[in-house]
């Protein structure tokens, strides 16, 4: 089984977006990751552009280091979309062209 990865839904999962500030939590990005790999599921994961910005705006340094390892070493599953462009239609046609499942 193959499945896209919202990873920019993945990482603000629970934010609170009523006052218009997003929290990130790059602990959920590799919970995501770690537990499709465990259970031998191929993954790629799309982000929006702004994703390291965000996550160096509302995250300690622990967390940033974490997330830039986790984009490091997953790199050749991971793509970071243009700036200017919004991930979601990147993933809808990925998904409807190979027939995958969406994790958001």
């Amino acid at each position: 089984m193959r499945v896209i990865i919202d990873g920019s839904n993945v990482l603000c999962y629970g934010s609170d977006r009523t006052d218009g500030k997003v929290q990130c939590n790059p602990l959920y990005v590799d919970a995501v990751f770690s537990a499709l790999s465990a259970k031998g599921i191929d993954w790629f994961c799309f982000f929006d552009a702004n994703c390291v910005k965000r996550v160096s705006e509302t995250c300690s340094c622990e967390d940033l280091d974490l997330f830039l390892g986790l984009l490091n070493k997953n790199a050749s599953k991971i793509c970071i979309i243009p700036g200017g462009t919004r991930a979601d239609s990147w993933i809808l046609q990925k998904a409807d062209r190979e027939d995958l499942k969406i994790i958001t």
